[in-house]
């Protein structure tokens, strides 16, 4: 009577030859392939913790491009005389308020008696390098230096 192959033993036979041929295919042989297998949860898990800590990356770079662009918008107003050097100071300190970073940032590289004179120097500063590249209200910079000295008391060169 022939050999007759069944079709239940083939499956077996398959993966009895699959493990046979990661045993001796595989970096390290079975051992290896075992412990990475076992570990497979740990890494999906550390991927998981990956993709939420890139989100919160995402969220805070949009976050960051937001403020940027409203400070921006305010400079131009007050560059353009819509609005005042204490308004716009106001809203840079309502922005940073939110963020730990800029606040101490505020904080620690601008000289000043209070908080509102080192944000009113932040506002000059970003005054400056945006007349820099408009040079177009040469006029600005000396109304931007008296809303200094008024809300300050103190004189600030914005050139």
């Amino acid at each position: 009577m022939p050999f007759r192959f069944r079709r239940t033993a083939a499956i077996p036979a398959a993966f009895g030859a699959a493990l046979t041929l990661a045993a001796f295919t595989y970096p390290g042989g079975l051992a290896c392939a075992y412990e990475d297998f076992r570990d497979l949860e740990s890494h999906r898990k550390q991927m998981s913790e990956c993709a939420v800590e890139s989100r919160h990356h995402d969220a805070t770079i949009v976050n960051l491009a937001d403020r940027m662009a409203i400070k921006d918008q305010l400079i131009g107003d007050l560059i353009a005389g819509r609005a005042t050097l204490r308004v716009t100071t106001a809203r840079f300190v309502e922005l940073n308020r939110s963020n730990e970073t800029a606040s101490g940032a505020v904080e620690s590289h601008y000289p000043g008696d209070s908080y509102e004179e080192k944000a009113a120097r932040n506002v000059v500063d970003f005054a400056i390098a945006t007349l820099r590249t408009a040079p177009a209200h040469s006029n600005n910079p000396q109304r931007i230096e008296g809303q200094f000295r008024e809300m300050c008391g103190k004189a600030i060169s914005v050139k």
